[in-house]
């Protein structure tokens, strides 16, 4: 057998080999490619046993948090001490005029909606154009306290302006007295009611208010924020960066005290009735507790729903149906629902541009469900990263592609989160030709580059498989090379990068009539590789990011 093209097969190996560099940290997470292999299936975890969460905003646990205020607490004893005293003496009237204030307090009754309201007033002074009254309002929530008692909250203002001839001057507009915190969903939830400062002193703003006229309340005007769990969200920057777990506050009394730091969303709102309370709410970036270095969800339109009457045109997830989590109705639902986000990719994904400005690569999603039970939905993108930008790590990288992701979120767990693509050996051909080539064929060309993959996230690691035996050309003298099943890719996670690491075995021909015989002799087995290929065959060829370098060994075929 002749090697006439052997020292020049022994060069181009040589060459080949010299391309392992040296890497940083600390290895961990080790993510293997097998050629020909096929993705085991992802754990998932039943839905009776996903979530295990305390009672965190019970209200002992809101009574520490959230003190009162003396002034408040004496605002509100005035305001039941008067409203008792009309209930005592049955002085409810219909209208509220000249005529029926003459003996104070009196009081109106009404009930919007399933919230009972009662209007008291403990104070008139005469002016000379109007009656300056000093108002008081309870509204009796369907929500109850911790003793099982329906939950009372009052509002005041002390310049409600009566005209002598009848009729209210200005808006009526009587402010919340204190903040107010009330638990929804199991407990996961706080929506606070934020007051309207010191009604004696006339210092005050509508955030949570109610107007009334002489008949009794006409609406309500909350402006709110809702707390989540950190059982469940965990607040972090627009770049996906953990924000501190607690968070400093000033008390009324100028004190000082760290809180938990929870993913807020705020909304105002003017509503006819308190069951019915559908609004947009702006909710800052956050992350899932059970996933802190994965995924960052940045929500664009978001709407709340706490209507018990009516429920927005939503897709919920079809485990909301098996599951019966919308029991009795879905009209009773009540959550957030996202219409449009953007979903940040782990830091681990890396493109040229996010490598530049210190960023996530991230994709447009719809359709996100927030409740008692966490994050609900189902996101997929295509073309995340091409293969022209896709980096392996920020410095001596391997490109690579993700063409196609799937992400699904089952009650606050990622049951799926799948990706595909091609990753571009650094031995493979990587220059373009001169040729000018419409945008679609250079688009085209790009997804043919390199080895075909899929990946899998799970909650330990990332697991990537190369999906088809593909031959290759290499980027040295124009050679082509066919890999055999068991060469593999290994990535092993590193300080939020992939390093890859590739070791094959396989054939490679150098001269045309090499490259005619590895088309004609696609053979797997050795004998028939043997007997018929004429080239160069190789095994244990590794190409890496990180010392040692490599070593491999060869034999010429001629």
């Amino acid at each position: 057998m002749k090697y006439k093209k052997r020292p020049k097969s022994i060069f181009l190996l040589a060459i080949l080999c010299i391309f392992p560099l040296a890497s940083f940290g600390k290895p961990h997470a080790p993510v293997n490619f097998v050629l020909g292999d096929t993705l085991p299936k992802q754990n998932t975890v039943a839905l009776e046993t996903i979530l295990n969460i305390n009672n965190i905003f019970s209200y002992q646990n809101i009574n520490k948090e959230f003190p009162v205020p003396s002034t408040i607490k004496n605002d509100r004893a005035q305001a039941e001490t008067v409203l008792k005293e009309i209930e005592n003496k049955n002085a409810w009237v219909n209208i509220i005029s000249s005529a029926t204030i003459v003996s104070l307090p009196v009081g109106i009754k009404s009930r919007v909606n399933d919230v009972e309201y009662a209007i008291g007033i403990a104070k008139a002074t005469i002016q000379k154009d109007y009656t300056e009254l000093t108002v008081f309002v309870r509204a009796v929530l369907p929500q109850t306290d911790e003793r099982g008692i329906p939950l009372e909250i009052f509002f005041a203002a002390n310049t409600i302006k009566l005209s002598h001839d009848g009729g209210l001057f200005g808006n009526g507009n009587l402010v919340l007295l204190g903040d107010v915190q009330i638990p929804f969903n199991a407990g996961n939830w706080l929506l606070e009611l934020k007051d309207g400062f010191d009604y004696k002193k006339g210092v005050t703003e509508n955030l949570s208010y109610v107007t009334i006229d002489c008949s009794g309340v006409k609406e309500m005007g909350l402006t709110a924020e809702v707390q989540f769990s950190r059982n469940l969200i965990l607040p972090v920057t627009k770049k996906g960066k953990l924000l501190p777990e607690t968070k400093t506050v000033k008390r009324l009394d100028n004190t000082t005290e760290k809180l938990p730091n929870r993913v807020t969303g705020k909304f105002s709102i003017v509503a006819s009735g308190w069951n019915d309370i559908i609004t947009s709410i702006d909710l800052q970036p956050f992350v899932l507790a059970k996933h802190p270095n994965k995924f960052v969800f940045n929500l664009s339109k978001a709407e709340l729903d706490f209507s018990d009457l009516r429920t927005p045109d939503i897709a919920f997830p079809q485990h909301y149906h098996d599951k019966g989590l919308l029991l009795p109705n879905a009209n009773t639902w009540r959550g957030v629902y996202v219409k449009s986000l953007e979903v940040s990719l782990p830091k681990t994904f890396k493109t040229t541009e996010s490598i530049a400005k210190q960023d996530r690569v991230s994709f447009g999603a719809k359709n996100m469900i927030i409740d008692n039970n966490g994050v609900s939905g189902v996101f997929s993108a295509k073309d995340i990263i091409s293969i022209e930008s896709g980096r392996t790590n920020d410095k001596k990288a391997w490109a690579y592609s993700v063409d196609h992701i799937v992400l699904e979120i089952t009650t606050n767990r990622i049951t799926n989160a799948s990706f595909d693509g091609r990753i571009l050996l650094p031995i493979s051909e990587s220059k373009e030709t001169t040729k000018k080539t419409s945008k679609k064929t250079a688009k085209d060309k790009s997804k043919n580059k390199g080895i075909s993959y899929k990946g899998l996230i799970s909650e330990e690691e990332y697991l990537v498989r190369v999906t088809t035996i593909e031959a290759l050309n290499i980027d040295v003298w124009q050679a082509k090379a066919q890999l055999q099943p068991d060469s593999f890719i290994e990535m092993k996670v590193v300080d939020d990068s992939f390093m890859p690491k590739a070791v094959l075995h396989g054939r490679m021909a150098i001269s045309a009539s090499q490259k005619k015989s590895l088309e004609k002799k696609r053979a797997t087995t050795k004998k028939s590789s043997a007997v018929d290929f004429k080239g160069v065959e190789f095994q244990n060829l590794v190409l890496q990011t990180e010392a040692p370098k490599a070593d491999t060994s060869f034999r010429a075929q001629g």
